[in-house]
């Protein structure tokens, strides 16, 4: 029996895939939540830009199936080469969800990152780690420069914005780990449906 539920899509999106780590990830959200003060400005924040993460997941992702068609990489303005990846990288200063595609085969290695810049950066950096799929096939055709990276979809950093509309709550290390969880769940779900 499968682990996976794919609960069905409308309109041509990618449907959500619901297994227990997400569930077990979502009800962590919710005793996160619980644990704030009521009326406080976080908990306001989460209930106005997280209020649909708080319940199981519904409906589909309401990105479109084609999002990672060959021909919609093709015509994007959010495929780039990794020749200047870092560069690029600088341009998306949002979260969201990218592709490293082998041009020769349309391989996708799919991802997400609260932050573009780093987590490229990290790829790099993280390159001559010998253990991780990615990295034996990048070896293999040539290295990551060989590789297009593309950017379906990004949102803003929720962490980011929240601590820059309230100064006074940046050093409160609970209060960021509240907000920064419900942006990696956001994207981690996105993503997960994606591949």
């Amino acid at each position: 029996m499968s682990k996976f539920k794919f609960v069905s899509s409308i309109d041509g999106s990618i449907p959500w895939s619901i297994t227990p780590q997400k569930t077990k990830a979502q009800e962590a959200l919710v005793r996160m939540f619980d644990s704030l003060s009521d009326n406080s400005a976080e908990k306001l924040y989460i209930q106005e830009n997280f209020g649909k993460w708080l319940e199981p997941l519904k409906g589909d992702t309401g990105l479109s199936k084609l999002i990672l068609h060959p021909d919609t990489r093709s015509s994007s303005l959010n495929t780039h080469s990794l020749k200047n990846g870092a560069l690029v990288a600088k341009q998306y200063p949002d979260s969201g969800i990218y592709a490293f595609i082998y041009p020769q085969t349309g391989q996708l290695n799919i991802g997400s990152s609260t932050r573009f810049y780093t987590r490229l950066l990290n790829h790099f950096s993280d390159y001559k780690d010998l253990m991780r799929p990615l990295y034996n096939r990048a070896r293999d055709l040539g290295g990551l420069e060989q590789f297009n990276w593309h950017v379906p979809y990004t949102q803003v950093n929720h962490e980011t914005e929240f601590m820059l509309n309230n100064p006074n709550l940046a050093a409160d290390n609970k209060i960021r780990l509240i907000v920064r969880s419900f942006t990696k769940y956001e994207l981690y779900v996105r993503e997960q449906a994606l591949i």
